[in-house]
């Protein structure tokens, strides 16, 4: 009995289970918390697999929103105990990872297709609000454009 209990919680406790978060925001890109809401992150999804190596900011997100070509986001830096004293915010300008031809063989070689991850050139940030605010502008995002996706448990 106690070797059942113990599997149960090896497998339940850790993380198999799922996500407890896990939500698309545009195209590859993801909100997703593996064990507990701090661990939010925006993700990149290659192959059809987002994961924690597909990270493109780090924890702790709480908001997001997006138009066609640029993801806006809120995070507090999970990096001390007092992370929600402080808001940072990111531009990400959405990768589209090029198509490419299936696998194939080439002379009797097999070519595999090319993973691909945005480049860290695809990231502004972090920024406080007076430089986000400004480099919206730059960049001619809209003020319309809202953080429509927040989760308040983590603000």
């Amino acid at each position: 009995m106690i070797m059942c209990s113990s599997l149960l919680f090896f497998f339940y406790g850790c993380g198999w289970q799922g996500f407890v978060y896990n939500e698309k925001v545009v195209g590859d890109y993801y909100l997703q918390a593996t064990d507990i809401g701090e661990q939010m992150c925006l993700l990149y999804e290659e192959n059809g697999v987002a994961n924690m190596n597909s990270m493109v900011i780090p924890p702790t997100v709480f908001a997001v929103g997006h138009t066609d070509k640029y993801i806006i986001v809120k995070q507090h830096p999970a990096i001390n105990k007092d992370y929600r004293k402080v808001t940072d915010y990111y531009i990400v300008k959405i990768f589209v990872t090029p198509v490419t031809l299936p696998d194939t063989i080439i002379s009797g070689v097999k070519c595999y297709k090319k993973t691909i991850a945005p480049p860290d050139s695809n990231i502004i940030g972090p920024l406080t609000l007076e430089r986000f605010t400004q480099k919206r502008k730059e960049l001619n995002i809209p003020d319309s454009l809202k953080f429509d996706t927040e989760i308040k448990d983590l603000e």
